[in-house]
Formats: C-alpha cells, structure tokens, sequence
C-alpha cells in the first residue's frame, strides 16, 4: 500500500514536469492506471466509491444538460475527465480496500520521505531536466505549494496518530519547512494541523519556539519576511502569486454572472469574460496562469457548477471545520484507530485546497478525500449516536 500511495502522490508531479505537461491530470491517470492494474493481478475484486460515482453524475450532467455546455460544444478534455475520475475511483477504493490495518505505518513512511523531500528541496540542490526551467521547484513537485497540499493532511494524520509529545515536534518541522522553503500555503497547513494536534500548553512552547526560529531566520535574510508580506498584506500589482489567487475569485464570480448562477459547466473555467487580474497577468507573463484551475477549488466549483458548486462548497467546509473541531475534542478517545483518524484528518485539512491553494480536480489528495470523506461522516455520526446527555445535562459517554 505504501508504494502505491507513493505512485499516486509523486509521479504525476514528477510526469508533468519532466513531459511539460499542462496539469496533473495525465499523471494521475497513469499512476492509477498502474494501481489499478496491479491491484487488480492480486485478484482484488475492482471496486468504486459511491462518492466517485455521484461526482461522474453530477459532471455528466453539467456537461450534457449545461445549457453554457451545450452552447460552447462538448470537447474532449470534459469527456476524458470523466474517464479518468473512473479510473481514479476504481485506482484508489482497490488501495484502500480491506487494507486499513497497516493505514497507521503507510502514513508514517509516507510522513518521513516527504519530509525528507521537503527538508532537501529547502537547499535547492537539485535541479535537473525540466526543473531548471522553474522558479522555485520542489523535486519531484513542481512547486513548494503543490507539496503542501500533499504533504499537510499527511502531516496531519501521522500528528495526530503518535504521541502528545512527539506532536510538537512535527508542528515544528512543518513550521521550519514553510519558513526555510519558504511558502504560504505550508505555512496555512501548519496553522491548521497546530489546532487540532497540540494542547493548550504545547501551544504557548510552539508559538514561543516559532518566533525564535522566525526571528533568526529572518534576520538573516530579509526576503523571507518580504515574501510573505507581498503574498498577504502587499497591494502590488506585480506580484504573479498574489495576482492569481484574487483571479480566482475573479473568474468565480464571473462565471456565476455570465452562467446565470448555473456555471459553465464541467472543466470549462476560462470561457467566462477575464477580470482585472487575467488581463495584468496576461500582460506580465503573456499568459493566464491557473485560470482553467482557479487557483483554488472553491472558485472552480463555484465557477463551474454555479449554485451547486456553492451548495457543496458550503457542504465541504462545514465538514471540514466539523472533523476539525472533532479532532481537537476527541482525539484521545480516537487514539490508535487510523482509518478514522486519516479520514477525518484528509476531510479537516481539506480547507486548504478549498481556499487558499488547489490544483483543480486531479490532485492526489483530494482524489483521496473523496473516497475517505463517507468514513469521516460515519465516524461523526458514530460519535454523536453514543453521546447522551442526562437530567444534569452532563455529557457521558455509553
């Protein structure tokens, strides 16, 4: 299993770079294909998720029945995505099936090797073939956000599985990860995993420890600081990353408007009218970055699948701080049982790709999360069946 979740998360960054692809998409087919195929020699009955199943109906749909789908004709990459969410969902419900007892070493070898990916890519030693045409690439991702999002619900359940001790520790090491990268995206992954993992105490040493490592860092190079300023506070107009992400938004609200709240359909971001920040983004990089993907999932959802799109970005985020506020509570009564635990970690740190960075539909996590997010909502609910609450309005467990 570990091997091939390792497929799943490294070759299609690994494939996109090295091909010059335009996404991640045709990795992630292939990696599943491989899964698939392997899975399916040991003569694993081939299974798919209802979760998978719904996202190809609901997709079908808003290719067929769009009317902005209908309008501007139906073309091969809306049909090919479809086949390939098929094939993704059959790739991952083989992995996963039967096989959650070993779940908690899968995530701890995992754990280690992209850290070890990321400490590595920190010193920026490798950059061979079609990495040495990139800004800032992590090896074998093309970017420090893209391990990010991998790496954080990782991170999360292998906090989250070991000891209170031992959780500070990554908190740090993910900590000095997004600030030696350096990268915002980390960064926002670290908060989210600090909140669930560490007590009150462990807290107050992590924030004492993070302005020690912080300061030092900084002071010895001031561009650190600088750069995350520019990605938070800064109003430049010049600044690609900041630049994309407020297209996002751009692009969500004009696709509602142009769609009249239906979305233009299925994989279609991008017909809608440009915003402000694709016309600068076209005049500075003469090309317009991310649009197709919309820089994070809640904007291609919403841009793409109008009110639906909102109906399940609201559904995911209460989910998501759901399994999150979950998590915090009732960790210890969780201790130990890491299918759960992973579920609701994949489903919590979700948020992430919702709104602050996303690769479109074809990222290994969220290809994940689909398939564990039906696990998580029958442990939220598993919970709520054994809680009572007595005359004293005390809550005691059956």
């Amino acid at each position: 299993m570990t091997s091939a979740l390792l497929i799943l998360i490294l070759l299609p960054s690994f494939l996109m770079v090295g091909l010059s692809l335009p996404s991640l998409a045709t990795g992630i087919i292939i990696s599943s294909a491989i899964i698939l195929f392997v899975q399916l020699t040991k003569k694993l009955e081939a299974v798919i998720a209802k979760s998978y199943l719904w996202a190809c109906v609901i997709s079908g749909l808003w290719i067929f029945a769009n009317p902005i789908s209908i309008e501007n004709s139906v073309h091969a990459k809306q049909v090919l995505s479809l086949a390939a969410i098929l094939i993704c969902g059959f790739a991952v419900a083989s992995l996963f099936k039967s096989r959650y007892k070993n779940l908690d070493k899968t995530i701890n070898v995992l754990f280690w090797i992209l850290l070890a990916i990321g400490s590595i890519g920190a010193f920026d030693l490798f950059r061979l073939g079609n990495y040495q045409l990139l800004n800032r690439p992590l090896p074998p991702f093309s970017e420090p956000s893209h391990f990010a999002i991998v790496f954080i619900p990782i991170a999360c359940s292998f906090a989250l599985l070991s000891s209170k001790r031992l959780r500070l520790f990554i908190c740090l090491a993910c900590f000095a990860l997004a600030i030696s990268l350096p990268n915002l995206t980390l960064l926002a992954g670290t908060i989210l995993i600090s909140i669930v993992a560490l007590s009150s105490r462990q807290v107050i040493i992590f924030l004492g420890i993070t302005c020690i490592i912080g300061i030092t860092l900084v002071s010895s190079d001031l561009r650190l600081l600088e750069y995350f300023l520019n990605r938070t506070f800064t109003s430049e107009n010049e600044n690609i990353s900041r630049l994309v992400y407020m297209q996002g938004w751009e692009s969500m609200v004009s696709a509602i408007q142009f769609s009249n709240g239906l979305g233009v359909g299925f994989q279609n971001l991008g017909i809608e009218p440009p915003g402000q920040s694709t016309l600068l983004l076209d005049n500075l990089t003469e090309s317009q970055l991310n649009r197709s993907d919309g820089s994070f999932l809640a904007a291609k959802l919403i841009g793409e699948f109008g009110l639906i799109g909102v109906a399940a970005v609201i559904y995911a985020t209460t989910l998501s701080i759901r399994s999150g506020f979950f998590l915090r509570k009732h960790i210890d009564k969780l201790f130990g049982q890491a299918s759960d635990i992973t579920s609701l970690c994949f489903t919590y740190t979700l948020l992430l790709e919702l709104f602050v960075r996303g690769t479109g539909y074809f990222s290994p996590t969220l290809l994940i999360t689909l398939f564990l997010a039906p696990k998580a909502i029958r442990a939220l609910k598993r919970t709520v069946r054994k809680i009572k609450i007595n005359p004293s309005h005390k809550i005691i467990m059956r």
